[in-house]
């Protein structure tokens, strides 16, 4: 019941002030006053979320760091041409192979949320390549393309 009444203030407090800074004491506020931290372990509670999203916001750094290169030298274009002319017009073959590799660059990674950014970097155009691979070109295409 608290965890709700958290959740709403947290939510009522950076929708009404446009802080997130302070919708997340709000709900921090009310987990205190509610006796779901201890007044006296709040420094430590704290401190742990800071640590725990500095943590998080170095991997999306260092994820997204690795998606640009990868961009950049022309690995995904490469690995989609190889991937989609091997995997044919097989879409169950194609939703495993890319359960697999969403799969080992989450255990590479160690955070499923930080591997957004390098699996984005993979999967829109291998899936836009499997796609007009087996469906050709018609109404959606120009989204798969790039070409508006």
């Amino acid at each position: 019941m608290v965890a709700v009444a958290g959740i709403f203030a947290a939510l009522g407090a950076q929708l009404s002030t446009g802080s997130m800074i302070i919708g997340g004491l709000a709900g921090f506020m009310v987990f205190t006053f509610g006796g779901v931290i201890k007044f006296k372990e709040t420094h430590d509670a704290f401190t742990k979320g800071v640590h725990m999203m500095a943590m998080i916001g170095f991997i999306m750094i260092a994820a997204a760091g690795f998606a640009a290169v990868m961009k950049q030298t022309g690995g995904v274009e490469t690995l989609v041409e190889a991937l989609s002319t091997s995997i044919g017009d097989n879409k169950a073959l194609a939703a495993l192979l890319m359960l697999i590799v969403g799969l080992l660059v989450t255990m590479g990674i160690g955070s499923s949320f930080s591997t957004i950014p390098i699996i984005a970097t993979i999967y829109v155009p291998l899936a836009c390549g499997i796609w007009l691979l087996t469906n050709g070109d018609d109404r959606t295409s120009w989204y798969c393309c790039g070409t508006w």
